[in-house]
This record gives structure tokens, C-alpha cells and sequence, in this order.
């Protein structure tokens, strides 16, 4: 039996997006370079949903699992940012606090305090 592998191309590396069954026809109308004779052990893509193994240039297989992007970086400070906000306000108390600024700014008043502090909370983080 032969496999195909299938890869995505992120920067400089080639990770590993597929690994398909191949019948002894296919096997000879692919690219021999990702055709093996082994499926890719292991699960080809981890549970953060991150790319687990690269083909290298010499047409090898390699567990290299694919690293953190700036902007996952930045969700995850995001998540952590909305976490520390849960502790002092609920959902519902920010939901009333943006409420009662954008009547105050429709009605040409000043934002309530509490929504100022609030502000200055979240800015500080």
C-alpha cells in the first residue's frame, strides 16, 4: 500500500496537512516525492488545531509540531485580559455601564463615573 501526503506551506516549512490511502494507479500519478509507503503515525494535526509534523526537503517525515503565531499569541493574552475583566465587572455590569455612557454621549452629558473607572480598568490591564 501507498499513501499520499498532502502538505501546506507556513513560512519556510511544510507542514503536513493529509495522508490519503493511495490504490496501486494513484500511487504512480503523484508527486513521488509525497507519495510513502507508510501512513503518517501519530495524529496530524494537535487539539489546538496546530499542524504536528513537517516534510523536510530530503523528503522525510519529521515530528516538528508548528509554533504559536504572534496573533495566537495575542488571543490568548486577549482571553487572559477578558478573565481579569470578569473579576471586578460581569458581562451584565459592562453591558450597563457602555448603555448608560452612550446615552449620557447621545444625550451630550458626561460619561457616568462608574463607566470612566471602568474604562480606566480595563486600560490599565
Amino acid at each position: 500500500m501507498k499513501y499520499f501526503i498532502s502538505t501546506i506551506e507556513r513560512g519556510s516549512k511544510f507542514y503536513i496537512s493529509g495522508c490519503i490511502l493511495l490504490n496501486d494507479n494513484e500511487s504512480k500519478t503523484h508527486n513521488k516525492k509525497h507519495v510513502f509507503e507508510a501512513p503518517v503515525e501519530g495524529d496530524i494535526i494537535s487539539k489546538n488545531g496546530k499542524y504536528q509534523y513537517i516534510l523536510t526537503k530530503e523528503g522525510k517525515i519529521e515530528f516538528e509540531p508548528e509554533s504559536d503565531t504572534a496573533d495566537d499569541l495575542k488571543k490568548e493574552k486577549g482571553k487572559e485580559k477578558v478573565g481579569y475583566i470578569r473579576l471586578k465587572y460581569s458581562s451584565t455590569d459592562e453591558i450597563k455601564l457602555l448603555n448608560q455612557a452612550i446615552v449620557a454621549l447621545v444625550n451630550k452629558e458626561d460619561v457616568p463615573d462608574a463607566y470612566k473607572e471602568y474604562r480606566a480598568y480595563v486600560n490599565n490591564m
